[in-house]
């Protein structure tokens, strides 16, 4: 028994270090950044703000973009007064088009004229009548050919708006994309040269229903690919929906986000209690006095 004894214990001393061994590719805060968050203190809340925006800055990367967004947040529960800022920093650091859009309108309840401005630059950027040309072309290539979109597709604006929109709304960019190639090859009907109805002659006199196109020239569309159409064309002319179930089509059955401050510290996974950090327990509560 005594050398299986011998044995077993050789070869747990073996694989112990195996097992004890941590993963090395675990992304870890910088050395300055872990030092500062360990500086903070909850009566001095405009430092997490700050720490937030430099983080932000010096690490754009996910593990920077999460740490920032969790001192933005603490901030702002720690004195109320920082909110309209807070929203605003963390519209600056999110990737989403969506979120942003929350943001800014969450910063502007709040009383900020920056959210309001920021609003109006994004729109500037993407250019009101460009969008309309834009959402008339797709109208266009759902009805008819997509000429139009082709022409409008190959302006120098309308690439900026493109590389623009890459950014601040990939869905609508993807969407864009899709209608693009669907446009090189839609060229409507050869035969009525897409009036929809053709003339005849003879015996067959008068008008008729085109036999090619069957009075449709423009893209053969299922049902959720109609959809898609006007929901891209909606899109790019800002469209307020009327009821409910027309909010439903144009969100794709997204839950629709209320504008409420204290959504800000669920979203963000951030309790309001422990605003302490340190390298050994991450983020904690003060110890009790």
């Amino acid at each position: 028994m005594k050398p299986i004894i011998a044995s077993t214990l050789a070869l747990l001393f073996l694989v112990a270090p195996l097992i004890a061994r941590q993963p090395a590719d675990q992304p870890t805060l910088p050395n300055w950044v872990a030092a500062r968050l360990a500086q903070l203190s909850p009566d001095r809340p405009m430092e997490y703000f700050e720490l937030g925006e430099e983080v932000s800055y010096e690490l754009p990367g996910p593990l920077g973009r999460s740490t920032a967004q969790s001192l933005f947040v603490l901030a702002y529960l720690l004195d109320d007064r920082l909110g309209p800022h807070a929203c605003l920093a963390l519209a600056d650091v999110t990737t989403s088009a969506e979120e942003r859009q929350w943001l800014l309108a969450m910063a502007q309840s709040m009383g900020s004229s920056q959210a309001d401005s920021r609003t109006r630059l994004d729109r500037s950027i993407a250019d009101e009548d460009l969008r309309n040309r834009l959402a008339d072309a797709i109208r266009v290539l759902r009805a008819e050919d997509g000429r139009l979109l082709r022409e409008v597709l190959s302006t120098e604006p309308a690439a900026q708006f493109i590389t623009h929109l890459k950014q601040s709304d990939p869905v609508l960019s993807s969407a864009l994309a899709q209608a693009s190639a669907a446009a090189q090859s839609a060229n409507g009907c050869p035969r009525c040269r897409n009036r929809r109805i053709v003339s005849g002659s003879g015996a067959r006199a008068g008008r008729s229903i085109c036999p090619r196109c069957i009075g449709n020239p423009g893209l053969a569309l299922s049902e959720r690919d109609m959809l898609d159409s006007l929901r891209v064309e909606a899109q790019l002319r800002d469209a307020e929906p009327a009821t409910w179930s027309a909010t439903l089509v144009l969100t794709k059955d997204r839950p629709l986000r209320d504008i409420r401050a204290d959504d800000l510290a669920r979203t963000y996974s951030v309790d309001q209690s422990r605003t302490i950090w340190s390298a050994e327990l991450g983020w904690h509560a003060p110890k009790s006095d």
